[in-house]
């Protein structure tokens, strides 16, 4: 078989046709879907870098005619690309990762020195079949795995932005030849390109932290995102793709007619496609929500319809756990009424432990209302806690209940509800550093002390630990 033609063409085609085997056989889902994209997505982007090396350190050449690029036949790195991410992400999930890619690397080892003689293989090609196993199979096996089972969002969504970057930007850059350029305008094109790209990223991670999934389509948010730059318009993504493409046209002209496609693709197809995903799946929200902001043009303050955030803060609560280096953790509510699991209703009421000479006397009872929550009822000024289990001293809490120490649960609203948080006090002990109020410039670092002072008096006091504070804001300072 020394025909280059024969090769090419199997080297494409036999990945397609296992591929499309392996649909028949398993339907897949969204999730399968993600993975196949991105496992074959990572792998292409790997292996063009790892065959860009190979040519240069003489692992092993490429002899064809037609469809090259750099060097490169397309076809032939396609299919090393199915059969390395596709195929593996859709076939081998249920197989450990070591077994998966030995298998693969084997299937690889024998392929190569068959496709003479359109590859030439080096004396150290060796060498380059441990770069791309190391930097193209693994890793691309991992992220299939990962965005199957829905685990390492974090490391997923990493991995995303790399292959964003890389194939939109790095790729193309290459292959037009931008690195030759002066190293004056490759600077000032690449200050200019990181503006856009900060918002881009701004909202990949608000997808990750509010919404708990990735941009990919097939690996949405769980919930609707609508803070960080979504609250300002509603394709962040979209509007820095284009931006960024626009810094980058003076240096080549192809990244103008790239942005204009960005524009037609996303308000045409994708807005299309989105409109129908999204109202499907959040309803009268996205409808709001749509509403309220415009895909590409930017607002000049946040949208007003996200509902209040809330802070719980307490030692004990099994619901608040401490959060990194020891600070309270934040919980997110979508609602200022009280759901069942929201304050969990086990404060019964115990007296406070009285003073002893050993032991330092309590502050005065802090001037803010106490509100507490009945089972399924809004939280009000004045009502009592509404026990609905009991537990003995001594023994383990349980996962929805409070620890009853202590006999209030306490919840504040907004400022309405807090007279002298506005003059920067807490019952009787000033806040350290400030209080929040309306946000502004420094509203994040005011709120941040105004919880690390009211978390302090309550560890000082002893008043909080067995309930929790619950504090909430305008959306528009969080």
């Amino acid at each position: 078989m020394n025909d280059p033609a024969v090769i090419r063409g199997l080297a494409v085609f036999v990945p397609i046709a296992g591929l499309a085997l392996s649909f028949s056989l398993r339907r897949p889902g969204h999730r399968d879907i993600a993975a196949v994209i991105l496992a074959t997505a990572w792998n292409l982007l790997a292996l063009a870098l790892v065959n860009t090396l190979a040519l240069r350190l003489g692992w092993w050449t490429f002899t064809a005619e037609g469809a090259v690029v750099a060097g490169i036949p397309v076809d032939l790195l396609l299919g090393w690309a199915l059969l390395w991410g596709a195929i593996p992400a859709h076939t081998t999930l249920n197989l450990p990762v070591p077994l998966t890619a030995a298998a693969f690397a084997w299937i690889d080892l024998g392929f190569m020195p068959l496709a003479a003689p359109v590859v030439t293989l080096g004396p150290d090609w060796l060498y380059g079949e441990a770069a791309a196993i190391t930097a193209s199979l693994i890793p691309g096996l991992l992220l299939a795995r990962w965005t199957v089972r829905d685990v390492r969002l974090r490391l997923r969504v990493a991995l995303q932005v790399i292959l964003a970057g890389g194939l939109a930007v790095a790729l193309p850059a290459a292959l037009a030849g931008l690195w030759s350029r002066p190293a004056w305008a490759l600077s000032l094109a690449a200050q200019a390109f990181a503006v856009p790209a900060l918002l881009g990223l701004a909202a990949v991670r608000e997808f990750a932290v509010s919404g708990h999934g990735t941009p990919l389509p097939y690996d949405p948010p769980k919930r609707l995102v609508t803070g960080g730059p979504y609250g300002f318009v509603r394709n962040p993504m979209q509007v820095s793709m284009t931006l960024g493409f626009l810094a980058l046209a003076p240096l080549d002209i192809r990244f103008l007619a790239a942005a204009v496609s960005g524009v037609a693709y996303g308000a045409g197809l994708a807005a299309w496609h989105e409109n129908d995903q999204l109202r499907t799946m959040y309803g009268t929200a996205w409808d709001t929500y749509r509403a309220r902001t415009r895909p590409w043009i930017p607002r000049l303050r946040p949208h007003d319809g996200i509902p209040p955030a809330t802070v719980y803060i307490a030692r004990t609560c099994p619901q608040c756990h401490p959060g990194p280096r020891g600070r309270p953790a934040a919980t997110p509510s979508t609602s200022p009424s009280c759901p069942p699991k929201a304050i969990p209703p086990a404060c019964a009421a115990s007296p406070t432990p009285a003073p002893t000479a050993s032991t330092p006397k309590a502050s005065p009872p802090s001037p803010i209302s106490p509100a507490t929550c009945t089972s399924a009822g809004p939280c009000s000024a004045g009502c009592s806690c509404s026990p609905a289990s009991t537990t003995s001293p001594g023994s383990a809490s349980p996962p929805s209940a409070l620890r009853p120490d202590f006999p209030k649960a306490t919840r504040l609203h907004g400022e309405a509800a807090m007279p002298s948080i506005r003059e920067n006090r807490i019952g009787n002990r000033p806040l350290m550093g400030g209080a929040v109020h309306s946000g502004g410039r420094d509203g994040v670092k005011e709120r941040r002390e105004f919880i690390q002072g009211l978390y302090e008096f309550g560890e000082e006091t002893n008043r909080f630990h067995g309930c929790q504070i619950a504090l909430s804001w305008p959306s528009r300072i969080r």
